[in-house]
Protein backbone atom coordinates (compact mmCIF):
# COMPACT_ATOMS: atom_id res chain seq x y z
CA UNK A 1 0.00 0.00 0.00
CA UNK A 2 1.02 3.60 -0.53
CA UNK A 3 2.09 5.98 2.19
CA UNK A 4 -0.11 9.11 2.44
CA UNK A 5 2.82 11.45 1.88
CA UNK A 6 3.90 9.54 -1.21
CA UNK A 7 0.37 9.74 -2.59
CA UNK A 8 0.29 13.50 -2.22
CA UNK A 9 3.71 14.13 -3.79
CA UNK A 10 3.20 12.06 -6.97
CA UNK A 11 3.45 13.92 -10.25
CA UNK A 12 0.37 14.36 -12.47
CA UNK A 13 1.94 11.99 -15.01
CA UNK A 14 2.31 9.23 -12.39
CA UNK A 15 -1.27 9.65 -11.24
CA UNK A 16 -2.52 9.57 -14.86
CA UNK A 17 -0.65 6.32 -15.48
CA UNK A 18 -2.24 4.76 -12.39
CA UNK A 19 -5.65 5.99 -13.50
CA UNK A 20 -5.34 4.55 -16.99
CA UNK A 21 -4.39 1.15 -15.57
CA UNK A 22 -7.17 1.23 -12.99
CA UNK A 23 -9.80 2.30 -15.50
CA UNK A 24 -8.80 -0.18 -18.19
CA UNK A 25 -8.37 -3.43 -16.26
CA UNK A 26 -11.03 -2.85 -13.58
CA UNK A 27 -8.65 -3.99 -10.85
CA UNK A 28 -9.32 -0.96 -8.64
CA UNK A 29 -12.52 -0.09 -6.86
CA UNK A 30 -14.66 2.79 -8.06
CA UNK A 31 -13.82 4.69 -4.86
CA UNK A 32 -10.10 4.29 -5.52
CA UNK A 33 -10.46 5.70 -9.05
CA UNK A 34 -12.47 8.64 -7.70
CA UNK A 35 -9.76 9.36 -5.11
CA UNK A 36 -7.08 9.34 -7.81
CA UNK A 37 -9.14 11.79 -9.87
CA UNK A 38 -9.16 14.14 -6.88
CA UNK A 39 -5.39 13.68 -6.51
CA UNK A 40 -4.92 14.52 -10.18
CA UNK A 41 -7.01 17.66 -9.81
CA UNK A 42 -4.83 18.78 -6.88
CA UNK A 43 -1.59 17.94 -8.69
CA UNK A 44 -2.40 18.90 -12.28
CA UNK A 45 -5.43 21.16 -12.18
CA UNK A 46 -9.15 20.72 -12.96
CA UNK A 47 -8.78 20.59 -16.77
CA UNK A 48 -6.36 17.67 -16.60
CA UNK A 49 -8.47 15.83 -14.04
CA UNK A 50 -11.63 16.40 -16.05
CA UNK A 51 -10.07 14.90 -19.17
CA UNK A 52 -9.29 11.73 -17.21
CA UNK A 53 -12.75 11.73 -15.62
CA UNK A 54 -14.37 11.87 -19.08
CA UNK A 55 -12.41 8.78 -20.14
CA UNK A 56 -13.57 6.91 -17.03
CA UNK A 57 -17.12 8.18 -17.48
CA UNK A 58 -17.20 6.89 -21.07
CA UNK A 59 -15.95 3.46 -19.98
CA UNK A 60 -18.69 3.29 -17.35
CA UNK A 61 -21.29 4.40 -19.91
CA UNK A 62 -20.13 1.64 -22.27
CA UNK A 63 -20.66 -0.89 -19.47
CA UNK A 64 -24.10 0.56 -18.72
CA UNK A 65 -23.11 1.36 -15.12
CA UNK A 66 -25.63 4.14 -14.58
CA UNK A 67 -25.05 4.69 -10.85
CA UNK A 68 -21.30 5.16 -11.23
CA UNK A 69 -21.68 7.42 -14.25
CA UNK A 70 -23.93 9.62 -12.13
CA UNK A 71 -21.33 9.71 -9.33
CA UNK A 72 -18.63 10.80 -11.83
CA UNK A 73 -20.89 13.57 -13.10
CA UNK A 74 -21.45 14.68 -9.50
CA UNK A 75 -17.69 14.76 -8.95
CA UNK A 76 -17.13 16.80 -12.10
CA UNK A 77 -19.95 19.12 -11.10
CA UNK A 78 -17.84 20.31 -8.18
CA UNK A 79 -15.06 21.46 -10.51
CA UNK A 80 -14.81 24.73 -12.41
CA UNK A 81 -16.56 23.63 -15.61
CA UNK A 82 -18.40 25.72 -18.18
CA UNK A 83 -21.90 25.35 -16.75
CA UNK A 84 -23.97 25.55 -19.95
CA UNK A 85 -21.93 23.01 -21.91
CA UNK A 86 -21.69 20.66 -18.94
CA UNK A 87 -25.45 20.88 -18.34
CA UNK A 88 -26.08 19.82 -21.95
CA UNK A 89 -23.57 16.96 -21.59
CA UNK A 90 -25.28 15.73 -18.41
CA UNK A 91 -28.74 15.96 -19.93
CA UNK A 92 -27.78 14.03 -23.06
CA UNK A 93 -25.86 11.36 -21.16
CA UNK A 94 -28.63 10.78 -18.63
CA UNK A 95 -31.21 10.67 -21.46
CA UNK A 96 -29.11 7.90 -23.00
CA UNK A 97 -28.77 5.90 -19.76
CA UNK A 98 -32.31 6.42 -18.39
CA UNK A 99 -34.02 5.92 -21.75
CA UNK A 100 -37.49 4.85 -20.57
CA UNK A 101 -40.36 7.34 -20.48
CA UNK A 102 -40.16 8.02 -16.74
CA UNK A 103 -36.38 8.27 -16.72
CA UNK A 104 -36.44 10.85 -19.48
CA UNK A 105 -39.17 12.77 -17.68
CA UNK A 106 -36.97 12.81 -14.59
CA UNK A 107 -34.05 14.17 -16.65
CA UNK A 108 -36.24 16.94 -18.09
CA UNK A 109 -37.59 17.90 -14.67
CA UNK A 110 -34.17 17.99 -13.01
CA UNK A 111 -33.69 21.40 -14.60
CA UNK A 112 -30.60 21.02 -16.78
CA UNK A 113 -32.04 23.59 -19.20
CA UNK A 114 -33.22 26.00 -16.48
CA UNK A 115 -29.89 27.70 -15.79
CA UNK A 116 -29.71 26.21 -12.28
CA UNK A 117 -26.24 25.06 -11.13
CA UNK A 118 -25.47 21.65 -12.62
CA UNK A 119 -24.59 20.23 -9.19
CA UNK A 120 -28.12 21.13 -8.01
CA UNK A 121 -29.68 19.56 -11.13
CA UNK A 122 -27.76 16.34 -10.47
CA UNK A 123 -28.98 16.36 -6.86
CA UNK A 124 -32.57 16.76 -8.04
CA UNK A 125 -32.17 13.93 -10.52
CA UNK A 126 -30.82 11.63 -7.82
CA UNK A 127 -33.85 12.43 -5.66
CA UNK A 128 -36.21 11.58 -8.51
CA UNK A 129 -34.65 8.23 -9.40
CA UNK A 130 -34.76 7.21 -5.73
CA UNK A 131 -38.55 7.72 -5.57
CA UNK A 132 -40.63 4.57 -5.95
CA UNK A 133 -44.29 3.71 -5.45
CA UNK A 134 -44.67 3.18 -1.70
CA UNK A 135 -41.56 5.22 -0.83
CA UNK A 136 -41.87 7.44 2.22
CA UNK A 137 -40.73 11.00 1.67
CA UNK A 138 -40.64 14.21 3.68
CA UNK A 139 -41.88 17.61 2.48
CA UNK A 140 -40.56 20.70 4.32
CA UNK A 141 -44.10 22.05 4.87
CA UNK A 142 -46.38 19.01 4.78
CA UNK A 143 -44.29 16.48 6.68
CA UNK A 144 -44.14 12.79 5.76
CA UNK A 145 -46.07 11.10 3.01
CA UNK A 146 -46.23 7.90 1.00
CA UNK A 147 -45.91 8.01 -2.78
CA UNK A 148 -49.08 6.56 -4.27
CA UNK A 149 -48.42 6.62 -8.01
CA UNK A 150 -46.70 8.36 -10.93
CA UNK A 151 -48.24 10.06 -13.97
CA UNK A 152 -45.48 10.17 -16.57
CA UNK A 153 -47.72 11.87 -19.15
CA UNK A 154 -48.37 14.92 -16.91
CA UNK A 155 -45.02 14.45 -15.15
CA UNK A 156 -46.65 14.46 -11.73
CA UNK A 157 -46.79 12.12 -8.75
CA UNK A 158 -49.48 11.61 -6.13
CA UNK A 159 -48.38 11.60 -2.49
CA UNK A 160 -50.52 10.83 0.57
CA UNK A 161 -49.22 13.18 3.26
CA UNK A 162 -50.44 12.87 6.84
CA UNK A 163 -53.58 14.99 6.98
CA UNK A 164 -53.22 15.91 3.28
CA UNK A 165 -53.96 12.83 1.16
CA UNK A 166 -53.75 12.68 -2.64
CA UNK A 167 -51.49 15.71 -3.12
CA UNK A 168 -50.27 15.98 -6.72
CA UNK A 169 -46.71 17.24 -7.08
CA UNK A 170 -44.93 17.95 -10.33
CA UNK A 171 -41.73 16.00 -10.81
CA UNK A 172 -39.86 19.31 -10.90
CA UNK A 173 -41.28 20.45 -7.52
CA UNK A 174 -40.71 17.02 -5.97
CA UNK A 175 -37.07 17.07 -7.09
CA UNK A 176 -36.52 20.41 -5.39
CA UNK A 177 -38.17 19.79 -2.02
CA UNK A 178 -38.66 16.09 -1.23
CA UNK A 179 -36.35 14.01 0.94
CA UNK A 180 -36.57 10.23 0.57
CA UNK A 181 -36.49 8.37 3.90
CA UNK A 182 -34.99 4.89 4.40
CA UNK A 183 -37.50 2.10 4.96
CA UNK A 184 -36.39 1.61 8.57
CA UNK A 185 -36.57 5.31 9.44
CA UNK A 186 -38.85 6.19 12.37
CA UNK A 187 -40.96 8.52 10.25
CA UNK A 188 -41.18 6.01 7.39
CA UNK A 189 -42.48 3.34 9.77
CA UNK A 190 -44.93 5.84 11.25
CA UNK A 191 -46.29 6.72 7.82
CA UNK A 192 -46.71 3.08 6.76
CA UNK A 193 -47.90 1.43 9.97
CA UNK A 194 -48.20 3.70 13.01
CA UNK A 195 -49.74 0.92 15.10
CA UNK A 196 -46.42 -0.96 15.09
CA UNK A 197 -44.74 1.98 16.82
CA UNK A 198 -47.54 2.36 19.37
CA UNK A 199 -47.20 -1.31 20.29
CA UNK A 200 -43.44 -0.88 20.46
CA UNK A 201 -43.84 2.03 22.89
CA UNK A 202 -45.62 -0.33 25.26
CA UNK A 203 -43.63 -3.53 24.79
CA UNK A 204 -40.13 -2.31 23.89
CA UNK A 205 -39.50 1.28 25.02
CA UNK A 206 -35.74 0.86 24.82
CA UNK A 207 -35.99 -0.38 21.23
CA UNK A 208 -38.17 2.59 20.27
CA UNK A 209 -35.64 5.02 21.74
CA UNK A 210 -32.85 3.34 19.77
CA UNK A 211 -34.94 3.53 16.61
CA UNK A 212 -35.48 7.26 17.16
CA UNK A 213 -31.75 7.84 17.77
CA UNK A 214 -30.80 5.76 14.74
CA UNK A 215 -33.22 7.74 12.57
CA UNK A 216 -32.80 11.28 13.90
CA UNK A 217 -29.35 11.29 15.52
CA UNK A 218 -28.53 12.43 19.08
CA UNK A 219 -31.56 13.85 20.91
CA UNK A 220 -32.04 15.60 24.22
CA UNK A 221 -34.83 14.29 26.44
CA UNK A 222 -37.12 17.13 25.31
CA UNK A 223 -36.32 16.49 21.65
CA UNK A 224 -36.99 12.77 22.12
CA UNK A 225 -40.32 13.66 23.74
CA UNK A 226 -41.27 15.72 20.69
CA UNK A 227 -40.07 13.05 18.25
CA UNK A 228 -42.23 10.37 19.89
CA UNK A 229 -45.25 12.58 20.53
CA UNK A 230 -47.41 10.60 18.09
CA UNK A 231 -46.83 7.39 20.04
CA UNK A 232 -46.83 8.80 23.59
CA UNK A 233 -49.21 11.73 23.79
CA UNK A 234 -50.02 12.05 27.50
CA UNK A 235 -47.48 13.57 29.89
CA UNK A 236 -47.89 10.85 32.52
CA UNK A 237 -47.46 8.18 29.83
CA UNK A 238 -44.28 9.91 28.72
CA UNK A 239 -42.79 9.91 32.22
CA UNK A 240 -43.48 6.19 32.56
CA UNK A 241 -42.10 5.49 29.07
CA UNK A 242 -38.92 7.47 29.75
CA UNK A 243 -38.19 5.63 33.00
CA UNK A 244 -38.87 2.23 31.42
CA UNK A 245 -36.66 3.05 28.43
CA UNK A 246 -33.85 4.32 30.63
CA UNK A 247 -34.05 1.19 32.78
CA UNK A 248 -34.05 -1.08 29.72
CA UNK A 249 -31.03 0.68 28.19
CA UNK A 250 -29.03 1.02 31.41
CA UNK A 251 -26.76 -1.91 30.55
CA UNK A 252 -26.77 -1.30 26.78
CA UNK A 253 -23.25 -0.22 25.81
CA UNK A 254 -24.57 1.19 22.54
CA UNK A 255 -26.65 3.89 24.25
CA UNK A 256 -25.13 6.81 26.15
CA UNK A 257 -27.75 8.32 28.47
CA UNK A 258 -26.40 11.60 29.86
CA UNK A 259 -26.60 12.82 33.43
CA UNK A 260 -27.81 16.30 32.48
CA UNK A 261 -31.20 16.72 30.85
CA UNK A 262 -29.82 19.31 28.44
CA UNK A 263 -27.23 16.91 26.99
CA UNK A 264 -28.23 14.60 24.13
CA UNK A 265 -28.82 10.86 24.34
CA UNK A 266 -26.48 9.17 21.86
CA UNK A 267 -26.48 5.86 20.02
CA UNK A 268 -22.99 4.39 19.86
CA UNK A 269 -21.46 1.45 18.06
CA UNK A 270 -18.33 -0.53 18.75
CA UNK A 271 -15.11 1.38 17.96
CA UNK A 272 -14.19 -0.90 15.07
CA UNK A 273 -17.67 -0.59 13.53
CA UNK A 274 -17.62 3.20 13.85
CA UNK A 275 -14.12 3.40 12.41
CA UNK A 276 -14.96 1.23 9.41
CA UNK A 277 -18.14 3.20 8.79
CA UNK A 278 -16.23 6.49 8.99
CA UNK A 279 -13.64 5.29 6.47
CA UNK A 280 -16.29 4.08 4.03
CA UNK A 281 -18.24 7.32 4.34
CA UNK A 282 -15.07 9.36 3.88
CA UNK A 283 -14.31 7.65 0.58
CA UNK A 284 -17.34 9.23 -1.08
CA UNK A 285 -17.77 12.39 1.03
CA UNK A 286 -17.30 15.76 -0.70
CA UNK A 287 -18.75 18.16 1.87
CA UNK A 288 -15.84 19.70 3.82
CA UNK A 289 -17.74 20.01 7.11
CA UNK A 290 -18.82 16.39 6.95
CA UNK A 291 -15.26 15.31 6.18
CA UNK A 292 -14.01 17.06 9.32
CA UNK A 293 -16.86 15.50 11.33
CA UNK A 294 -16.08 12.02 9.99
CA UNK A 295 -12.42 12.36 10.93
CA UNK A 296 -13.43 13.47 14.44
CA UNK A 297 -15.71 10.43 14.71
CA UNK A 298 -12.86 8.20 13.53
CA UNK A 299 -10.56 9.70 16.15
CA UNK A 300 -13.15 9.06 18.87
CA UNK A 301 -13.39 5.45 17.67
CA UNK A 302 -9.68 4.81 18.15
CA UNK A 303 -8.08 6.86 15.39
CA UNK A 304 -5.76 5.32 12.82
CA UNK A 305 -4.12 2.73 15.07
CA UNK A 306 -4.14 -0.63 13.30
CA UNK A 307 -5.69 0.78 10.11
CA UNK A 308 -4.58 -0.38 6.68
CA UNK A 309 -2.27 2.02 4.81
CA UNK A 310 -5.00 2.48 2.21
CA UNK A 311 -7.43 3.63 4.92
CA UNK A 312 -4.81 6.04 6.28
CA UNK A 313 -4.25 7.36 2.75
CA UNK A 314 -8.00 7.93 2.39
CA UNK A 315 -8.11 10.07 5.53
CA UNK A 316 -4.97 11.96 4.54
CA UNK A 317 -6.26 12.62 1.03
CA UNK A 318 -9.62 13.87 2.24
CA UNK A 319 -8.07 16.31 4.71
CA UNK A 320 -5.62 17.47 2.05
CA UNK A 321 -8.58 17.98 -0.32
CA UNK A 322 -10.34 20.21 2.24
CA UNK A 323 -7.17 22.19 2.95
CA UNK A 324 -6.36 22.82 -0.71
CA UNK A 325 -9.83 23.21 -2.22
CA UNK A 326 -11.14 25.63 0.41
CA UNK A 327 -8.01 27.69 1.07
CA UNK A 328 -9.39 30.72 -0.73
CA UNK A 329 -13.16 30.25 -0.36
CA UNK A 330 -13.23 29.16 3.31
CA UNK A 331 -9.78 29.44 4.88
CA UNK A 332 -11.19 28.57 8.31
CA UNK A 333 -12.21 25.20 6.85
CA UNK A 334 -8.67 24.68 5.60
CA UNK A 335 -7.38 25.49 9.09
CA UNK A 336 -9.86 23.00 10.56
CA UNK A 337 -8.33 20.38 8.27
CA UNK A 338 -4.91 21.20 9.74
CA UNK A 339 -6.29 20.74 13.25
CA UNK A 340 -7.99 17.47 12.26
CA UNK A 341 -4.74 16.19 10.74
CA UNK A 342 -2.93 17.03 13.97
CA UNK A 343 -5.58 15.36 16.13
CA UNK A 344 -5.65 12.18 14.06
CA UNK A 345 -1.83 11.95 13.92
CA UNK A 346 -1.19 12.81 10.25
CA UNK A 347 0.46 16.20 10.54
CA UNK A 348 4.00 14.85 10.88
CA UNK A 349 3.51 12.11 8.27
CA UNK A 350 3.34 14.68 5.48
CA UNK A 351 5.14 17.60 7.09
CA UNK A 352 6.10 19.35 3.85
CA UNK A 353 2.53 19.31 2.56
CA UNK A 354 1.05 20.65 5.79
CA UNK A 355 3.85 23.21 6.21
CA UNK A 356 2.81 24.68 2.84
CA UNK A 357 -0.84 24.76 3.93
CA UNK A 358 0.06 26.53 7.17
CA UNK A 359 2.24 29.06 5.30
CA UNK A 360 -0.69 29.81 2.97
CA UNK A 361 -2.95 30.39 5.98
CA UNK A 362 -0.48 32.84 7.51
CA UNK A 363 -0.97 35.44 4.78
CA UNK A 364 -2.37 38.49 6.69
CA UNK A 365 -5.81 38.82 5.06
CA UNK A 366 -6.35 35.07 4.97
CA UNK A 367 -5.20 34.71 8.59
CA UNK A 368 -7.71 37.36 9.71
CA UNK A 369 -10.57 35.55 7.95
CA UNK A 370 -9.41 32.21 9.32
CA UNK A 371 -9.21 33.13 12.99
CA UNK A 372 -12.48 35.10 12.87
CA UNK A 373 -14.48 32.11 11.61
CA UNK A 374 -12.96 29.21 13.58
CA UNK A 375 -14.57 27.77 16.73
CA UNK A 376 -12.60 28.75 19.84
CA UNK A 377 -11.32 25.26 20.65
CA UNK A 378 -10.08 24.66 17.10
CA UNK A 379 -8.57 28.15 16.93
CA UNK A 380 -6.53 27.50 20.07
CA UNK A 381 -5.11 24.32 18.58
CA UNK A 382 -4.47 25.94 15.21
CA UNK A 383 -2.50 28.80 16.79
CA UNK A 384 -0.39 26.28 18.68
CA UNK A 385 0.29 24.26 15.53
CA UNK A 386 1.16 27.33 13.47
CA UNK A 387 3.28 28.83 16.25
CA UNK A 388 5.35 25.65 16.50
CA UNK A 389 6.50 26.33 12.93
CA UNK A 390 6.32 30.15 12.62
CA UNK A 391 6.02 31.47 16.17
CA UNK A 392 7.14 35.07 15.62
CA UNK A 393 4.99 35.47 12.51
CA UNK A 394 1.91 34.14 14.31
CA UNK A 395 2.52 36.55 17.19
CA UNK A 396 2.80 39.50 14.78
CA UNK A 397 -0.40 38.47 13.00
CA UNK A 398 -2.26 38.22 16.31
CA UNK A 399 -1.02 41.66 17.36
CA UNK A 400 -1.94 43.36 14.10
CA UNK A 401 -5.28 41.54 13.79
CA UNK A 402 -6.47 42.28 17.32
CA UNK A 403 -8.44 45.43 16.58
CA UNK A 404 -10.99 44.02 14.10
CA UNK A 405 -11.45 40.51 15.49
CA UNK A 406 -14.64 39.19 17.17
CA UNK A 407 -14.60 38.56 20.92
CA UNK A 408 -13.81 34.83 20.95
CA UNK A 409 -10.93 35.47 18.53
CA UNK A 410 -9.58 38.28 20.71
CA UNK A 411 -9.77 35.88 23.68
CA UNK A 412 -7.80 33.16 21.94
CA UNK A 413 -5.18 35.43 20.35
CA UNK A 414 -4.43 37.22 23.64
CA UNK A 415 -4.36 33.86 25.44
CA UNK A 416 -1.82 32.61 22.91
CA UNK A 417 0.32 35.76 23.22
CA UNK A 418 0.26 35.63 27.03
CA UNK A 419 1.12 31.93 27.19
CA UNK A 420 3.84 32.12 24.55
CA UNK A 421 6.00 34.87 26.02
CA UNK A 422 4.56 37.79 24.06
CA UNK A 423 2.92 39.64 26.96
CA UNK A 424 4.77 42.87 26.16
CA UNK A 425 3.56 42.81 22.56
CA UNK A 426 0.01 41.95 23.67
CA UNK A 427 -0.09 44.81 26.17
CA UNK A 428 1.25 47.31 23.64
CA UNK A 429 -1.30 46.20 21.04
CA UNK A 430 -4.13 46.65 23.54
CA UNK A 431 -2.86 50.10 24.55
CA UNK A 432 -2.80 51.19 20.92
CA UNK A 433 -6.31 49.89 20.24
CA UNK A 434 -7.74 51.61 23.33
CA UNK A 435 -5.96 54.82 22.45
CA UNK A 436 -7.49 54.86 18.97
CA UNK A 437 -10.49 56.82 20.28
CA UNK A 438 -13.16 54.33 19.16
CA UNK A 439 -11.95 50.82 20.03
CA UNK A 440 -13.91 47.82 18.81
CA UNK A 441 -16.57 46.54 21.19
CA UNK A 442 -14.86 43.13 21.33
CA UNK A 443 -11.68 44.64 22.83
CA UNK A 444 -13.68 46.55 25.46
CA UNK A 445 -15.58 43.37 26.32
CA UNK A 446 -12.29 41.48 26.71
CA UNK A 447 -11.00 44.20 29.04
CA UNK A 448 -14.20 43.95 31.13
CA UNK A 449 -13.56 40.23 31.54
CA UNK A 450 -9.89 40.76 32.42
CA UNK A 451 -9.77 43.97 34.43
CA UNK A 452 -7.06 42.69 36.78
CA UNK A 453 -4.87 41.57 33.88
CA UNK A 454 -5.30 44.92 32.14
CA UNK A 455 -4.16 46.64 35.32
CA UNK A 456 -1.19 44.27 35.66
CA UNK A 457 -0.15 44.89 32.05
CA UNK A 458 -0.65 48.67 32.55
CA UNK A 459 -3.09 48.71 29.66
CA UNK A 460 -5.88 50.68 31.36
CA UNK A 461 -7.27 51.43 34.81
CA UNK A 462 -10.52 49.83 35.99
CA UNK A 463 -12.20 53.24 35.84
CA UNK A 464 -11.12 53.72 32.24
CA UNK A 465 -12.34 50.24 31.22
CA UNK A 466 -15.72 50.54 32.90
CA UNK A 467 -16.09 54.08 31.60
CA UNK A 468 -15.66 52.83 28.02
CA UNK A 469 -18.10 50.01 28.82
CA UNK A 470 -20.70 52.54 29.98
CA UNK A 471 -20.31 54.42 26.73
CA UNK A 472 -20.99 51.34 24.60
CA UNK A 473 -23.51 49.32 26.66
CA UNK A 474 -26.57 50.80 25.01
CA UNK A 475 -25.16 50.97 21.51
CA UNK A 476 -27.09 49.44 18.63
CA UNK A 477 -25.14 46.62 17.02
CA UNK A 478 -25.47 43.34 15.16
CA UNK A 479 -23.46 40.33 14.10
CA UNK A 480 -20.20 39.70 15.89
CA UNK A 481 -20.69 42.68 18.23
CA UNK A 482 -23.85 41.29 19.85
CA UNK A 483 -21.94 38.88 22.08
CA UNK A 484 -19.42 41.57 23.02
CA UNK A 485 -22.19 43.99 23.97
CA UNK A 486 -23.82 41.31 26.14
CA UNK A 487 -20.52 40.74 27.97
CA UNK A 488 -20.23 44.49 28.57
CA UNK A 489 -23.80 44.71 29.90
CA UNK A 490 -23.26 41.71 32.18
CA UNK A 491 -20.10 43.29 33.58
CA UNK A 492 -21.99 46.48 34.44
CA UNK A 493 -24.67 44.40 36.20
CA UNK A 494 -22.19 42.21 38.10
CA UNK A 495 -22.30 43.48 41.69
CA UNK A 496 -19.33 41.37 42.76
CA UNK A 497 -17.17 42.75 39.96
CA UNK A 498 -18.21 46.36 40.59
CA UNK A 499 -17.72 46.14 44.34
CA UNK A 500 -14.30 44.56 43.78
CA UNK A 501 -12.98 47.43 41.67
CA UNK A 502 -14.97 50.34 43.11
CA UNK A 503 -12.51 50.73 45.96
CA UNK A 504 -9.72 51.42 43.47
CA UNK A 505 -11.54 54.50 42.12
CA UNK A 506 -10.73 57.97 43.38
CA UNK A 507 -13.59 59.90 44.98
CA UNK A 508 -14.11 61.94 41.82
CA UNK A 509 -14.12 58.80 39.70
CA UNK A 510 -16.73 57.18 41.96
CA UNK A 511 -19.07 60.16 41.72
CA UNK A 512 -18.70 60.40 37.99
CA UNK A 513 -19.14 56.64 37.46
CA UNK A 514 -22.28 56.39 39.65
CA UNK A 515 -23.81 59.36 37.81
CA UNK A 516 -23.20 57.77 34.43
CA UNK A 517 -24.44 54.40 35.63
CA UNK A 518 -27.74 55.97 36.77
CA UNK A 519 -28.11 57.67 33.40
CA UNK A 520 -28.07 54.38 31.50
Amino acid sequence: MTDPEQVKTKSPEEIEEELLVAMSDGSSSHESVMERLLQLKAAGGPARADAAAVIYQEELRRRGDRERVLSVLELRGGWLLEETAFAVECRDLLFDLWADRRGRAFVRCAGFESGAPVSECLRRFRVLISLQQGSVCRHPSWGCGVIRDFDDFDERMTVDFTGRPAQRLSYAHAAEVLEVLPEDHLMALRARNPEVLRVMAQSDPGGLVKLALRSLGPLTTDELRTALGAEIAAEDSWQSFRENAKRALKSDACVQWPVRRSDPIRLLAGPSDIGRSCIENLRVERNPERIIERVAELRAAGGLAGRDPEDIATVANKLSYVACEFMDKQPAMAASAVVAAKNIGLLDDAAQVWDRVIDDLLVPDRFAATVSDMPARELRTFLQIAAAKRGKLVANLCVTGLEKAPLQTVEEMLRYLAESGFEVEAAEALRQVLASGQPEMAVIAWCCRHIDLCEKWRVATPHMILGMALGRAGEQCRGKDLKARRVIQEALEDEALLSGVFGRFSMAERVEFVRRLRDL
